[in-house]
């Protein structure tokens, strides 16, 4: 059975401290041996993956995953920032290839080197 795309469900808005928080968790989990830092870090972890629902695909062949909390959040919004950049990206060019044509630019400037 194959899983579609994670599809982020609504969460609550992404805290700056909650990511500082939970990168600073991992990095002590993996630097330290330390009793408790694994209950921190399961801690960390159930903030940011309240449940995970796996149900039926409409035709039945696959499966949807649906993860809920603040790593949806993290997910959506590295989604929203490709699709922008992508949609920048291509009006960026577009406008460049259209000022290009237009002449708009200047002629490149003469090597000084030869000038003497």
């Amino acid at each position: 059975m194959s899983l579609s795309p994670i599809m982020p469900a609504v969460t609550p808005p992404l805290n700056a401290g909650m990511l500082k928080t939970a990168v600073a968790a991992v990095r002590t989990m993996l630097s330290t041996g330390e009793k408790g830092v694994e209950e921190s870090w399961i801690s960390v972890a159930r903030q940011l993956v309240q449940k995970v629902v796996i149900a039926p695909s409409a035709d039945g062949k696959s499966a949807e995953l649906t993860i809920h909390g603040r790593l949806a959040a993290i997910l959506a919004a590295q989604e929203a920032w490709r699709e922008v950049s992508r949609e920048l990206r291509s009006e960026q060019s577009a406008e460049f290839v259209r000022k290009r044509s237009d002449g708009e630019f200047p002629a490149p400037l003469r090597s000084l080197a030869g000038r003497a």
